[in-house]
């Protein structure tokens, strides 16, 4: 009866049974603006027959009418508990049913278009809000996590591959988060640009089991960089307070582990209400901080091994702000290379260090190597190059002063590009260090693909699996030996003990930095430490490959 009355108007797709109508909603349903559903009747389980598609129709978020014999209110009552949103009568006219038709479709569309992400699919944030409250309002004996996530450099990801790209990373971590929360029982929203949101049942776990899935998904997206998501949880203890403000503490968590790449995932606690204002005031001041030249140069020696003596050292960064007194990087770096304010800070420690080694050379010294930092951030930036070669030839220095480090995360699987940036540089006469080498997910194809003069790895390396530390150490040995078959120097940072150094002193290291034998220093006392010629060796560990003198 209802293709009868409909097909002159609409597109009608007729199913006879549940496993027809099931096969329809699989195959076209996302083509579908209506359900209509005649004849509804118990099965001899006791469901209605709309409670067995129910959940496609939900998933597929189409407006659901029943059509009755005759109006019965308990059917009628069990059809809209079972996803129906009307309830017609046959006995109505057939323009009637039309036009319930008509106003059902236009209903859904305006839903779609006020509930839903137009690019996602999934729940907007006003939705979303309203939904979790529901939620947890009707669920009042379930535990719920809430959940923020944010993709790492998104921007990066628009201008390196374009905004159509970067709209299918935003498809897919939506489509996943659909997924994973019709498989748990939540809600899935997105807030803006690149965060989106989930409200989860179960207890502390969930968050770990929800962590690996996402990273997994992530890890395997088809895009040649390595696609990283921050998340925060926070636990409802307190319905009552808004859901805006629960996502706050979400988002709040999140922040704390940015540009972490130890850690996956942060749950909420008080104490970081205390960290985010800080934060916040942080970049309140940086500009000025910038202007008034509050950042300043701190250099850490890098020895030789065999003789302990200095062969080069890493630019660093300290914040002396004028009332909170000597801040470390690991309080505003992170900050910084999220809002790219990282950009203008590391374009003044790069002129620090080329006016430190113009002074250094006009005072008739001789110079060690200084070697900076290159983020992914720095990468992505079309100007890097003529930069860096500006303050070369503004200072009147050679480029075999400076030293490249670059984390081996920053480039991902897109070798090809970054290698034209990387060769560039090598070809200007800068030695490059594969940074932090190890503890990617590719290390050996990034060693394989990349062009890099010498690999730079942490002590952590092995500290962090102490449960593991006879492998790691014979990882690491492997590591320096594979290197030295490639002819690339290694330097080891992080070297605080006489065990440390006695290892790597065994397994035939070079080259290492730490606490050990320097901590970080102003550029002065760097300077005074350089004038006892006794403590240095000008002879560093790329010299057979580049002139390091004037």
């Amino acid at each position: 009866m209802l293709k009868f009355l409909l097909e002159d108007e609409f597109t009608v797709f007729q199913a006879f049974c549940q496993e027809e109508a099931r096969a329809v909603l699989k195959g076209i349903g996302k083509r579908l603006n209506a359900v209509l559903m005649e004849n509804i009747y118990w099965e001899d389980d006791g469901e209605l027959s709309v409670n067995l598609i129910r959940e496609q129709v939900l998933k597929l978020r189409i407006p659901a009418l029943s059509l009755m014999e005759q109006y019965d209110s308990y059917l009628a009552a069990k059809a809209i508990e079972n996803g129906a949103d009307e309830i017609l009568v046959k006995a109505c006219k057939k323009q009637i049913i039309k036009k319930r038709v008509e106003n059902l479709i236009l209903k859904g569309e305006l839903t779609a278009a006020r509930e839903y992400d137009s690019l996602t699919g999934i729940y907007n944030k006003e939705a979303f809000f309203s939904k979790v409250e529901e939620l947890l309002k009707n669920n009042a004996q379930t535990r719920y996590w809430l959940l923020c996530l944010d993709i790492e450099h998104f921007k990066v990801i628009n201008d390196l591959y374009g905004t159509e790209e970067g709209d299918r990373l935003l498809r897919f971590v939506g489509e996943r988060l659909k997924i994973l929360s019709m498989q748990i029982g939540g809600i899935a929203g997105r807030f803006a640009s690149d965060i989106f949101a989930g409200c989860y049942p179960d207890g502390e776990e969930r968050c770990e089991e929800i962590s690996r899935e996402i990273m997994a998904q992530l890890h395997g997206y088809p895009l040649q960089m390595e696609v990283i998501a921050d998340l925060g949880f926070y636990y409802i203890k307190d319905t009552s307070i808004p859901v805006s403000t629960m996502c706050d503490r979400a988002l709040i968590a999140l922040k704390s582990i940015r540009g972490n790449y130890l850690d996956d995932y942060a749950i909420y606690h008080d104490s970081m209400r205390d960290e985010l204002l800080l934060e916040q005031e942080l970049i309140n001041d940086m500009e000025l901080a910038l202007e008034n030249r509050e950042f300043k140069l701190y250099l850490q020696p890098q020895c030789n091994l065999a003789t302990s003596k200095i062969v080069g050292a890493e630019a660093l960064v300290r914040w002396q702000h004028p009332e909170k007194g000597l801040i470390l990087p690991g309080k505003f770096i992170p900050l910084f290379e999220e809002n790219h304010f990282i950009l203008k800070l590391d374009n003044y420690i790069w002129e620090e260090c080329c006016k430190f080694l113009r002074d250094w050379v006009n005072g008739g010294n001789v110079p060690v190597p200084i070697s900076v930092n290159l983020s992914r951030i720095h990468l992505c930036d079309s100007g890097l190059y003529d930069r860096l070669i500006f303050l070369i030839e503004k200072y009147d220095i050679s480029p075999a002063w400076i030293d490249l480090e670059i984390m081996e995360s920053a480039y991902a699987d897109d070798t090809g590009y970054l290698n034209q940036i990387v060769d560039r540089l090598r070809n200007y006469g800068f030695t490059i260090l594969l940074d932090d080498f190890g503890r990617g997910y590719s290390s050996l194809s990034t060693l394989k693909d990349i062009n890099a003069d010498a690999l730079k790895l942490d002590m952590r390396f092995l500290t962090e699996a102490s449960n593991n530390k006879d492998k790691g150490r014979d990882i690491l040995e492997c590591v320096v030996y594979m290197a030295k078959r490639l002819h690339m120097p290694v330097l080891v940072e992080g070297v605080e003990t006489k065990e440390q150094v006695d290892f790597l002193r065994k397994i035939n290291c070079c080259y290492a930095q730490g606490f050990y034998y320097y901590r970080p220093m102003a550029a002065q006392a760097f300077q005074q430490l350089l004038k006892n010629k006794d403590l240095v060796e000008y002879d560093s560990y790329i010299s057979k490959k580049l002139d390091r003198t004037m």
